[in-house]
């Protein structure tokens, strides 16, 4: 089957890739021409693992128009930037650019499916925004995290299929089960319900890491922290919570776990409702990072340089977006700290507003630093 990817980013490009491996004729997009020529000529650098390899051996059709993907494609994979606004809301304006190139020229009988994340209701107003109503709005949002994007994809268990009519939906699910390792039945919902879904299990998991964190904080309080691993593996192994996610650590950060929280609670306010449980995991998420300011500052009692194994939000990502780890960077460097931290000019360079970047020494290897240090970790 020719499947079209509009949107060639980091969960575009590798949905694309996978449906190229499983045999499809692929046809990707984006804006950005710069991205493109790189896909086009394979000359794409990424950290994202698998990506570069997948590429090489690929086949994929690289245009810079999207008309050239609606006219050759009859199931289209629409997976753009949704950023952020104030409200909290998603910015679904590079959609509705979409579905307005599709309205100028007049194309009919295409199955576009949103994999980007966007509000409860989207998918509704979108269906209405249709010049032809033989197009048909899905939504299908995919669960993974940065760094093993390809893994998720491959290993989901988890397949959420919104749309208002059961074959349209069947037929996304056997586009699916051709990548998918598992061939997960999907659960068919409305756009609506699929959407709540999408973002409600994202705040759920949330919950869990601000939960967790608490417990660590408590046991320190305690003076039992030592035991804070057992503690919550004990909470993990009740089946009725799960290990996963129960860890405790930095507060969560990232493109996804903050927005989707924030979003919920505007959604949630628009339809009457005040979400306590979000705001108190968004409140609880930042207290935490008070929390670790002065806990490192404490425990470091010899008050030895500090060691970063890495900024980003997580381990194995370039991601700096609302990283605990790198708020705790700055903090150390305006108490004048001294800091070591694994070689990443351009994580340091793309971040002008770090004060006092004359502390940090960045170093290739931990194995380079011939003093004593502390780690920052757990």
């Amino acid at each position: 089957m020719e499947i079209g990817i509009i949107g060639s980013g980091k969960l575009g490009i590798c949905l694309a890739l996978l449906y190229d491996q499983a045999g499809h004729i692929v046809h990707v997009s984006d804006k950005d021409k710069n991205l493109i020529y790189k896909i086009k000529n394979k000359k794409l650098k990424t950290s994202e693992p698998s990506v570069e390899k997948l590429l090489e051996s690929s086949n994929l059709l690289v245009w810079e128009k999207n008309n050239q993907v609606f006219q050759k494609t009859d199931y289209i994979f629409i997976v753009v930037a949704t950023p952020s606004l104030e409200s909290g809301e998603y910015d679904i304006r590079a959609i509705d650019e979409v579905i307005a190139e599709l309205n100028t020229n007049e194309i009919k009988n295409k199955k576009l499916i949103i994999v980007s994340t966007i509000n409860p209701g989207d998918c509704n107003l979108m269906q209405k925004k249709l010049k032809c109503q033989s197009n048909k709005i899905l939504y299908s949002p995919e669960f993974i995290a940065q760094g093993t994007i390809i893994k998720d994809i491959l290993n989901s268990t988890n397949l959420i299929i919104g749309g208002h009519e059961q074959a349209d939906m069947i037929e996304v699910e056997k586009l699916y089960h051709s990548i998918n390792i598992n061939k997960t039945p999907a659960v068919f919902l409305s756009p609506m319900a699929a959407e709540i879904t999408k973002i409600a299990i994202n705040c759920f998991l949330t919950t869990k890491i601000s939960f967790a964190n608490f417990i660590g904080e408590l046991l320190h309080k305690c003076n039992i922290h030592k035991e804070t691993k057992s503690v919550l593996s004990c909470l993990g192994n009740d089946p009725r919570i799960g290990n996963k996610y129960l860890n405790y650590d930095f507060g969560f950060g990232g493109p996804c776990f903050p927005r989707d929280n924030r979003a919920f609670s505007h959604f949630s306010k628009k339809m009457k409702l005040q979400n306590h449980i979000g705001e108190a995991t968004d409140k609880l998420n930042k207290i935490h990072l008070d929390f670790l300011k002065d806990y490192f500052i404490k425990e470091n009692i010899d008050d030895l340089p500090y060691y970063f194994e890495y900024i980003t939000y997580k381990n194995g990502t370039d991601i700096l977006t609302e990283s605990q780890r790198l708020e705790l960077l700055k903090y150390l460097l305006l108490q004048n700290k001294k800091i070591y931290l694994i070689n990443n000019k351009n994580i340091i360079l793309e971040n002008s507003n770090i004060q006092n970047i004359k502390n940090i020494i960045l170093v290739d290897d931990e194995q380079e630093i011939k003093e004593k240090y502390y780690k920052i970790g757990f």
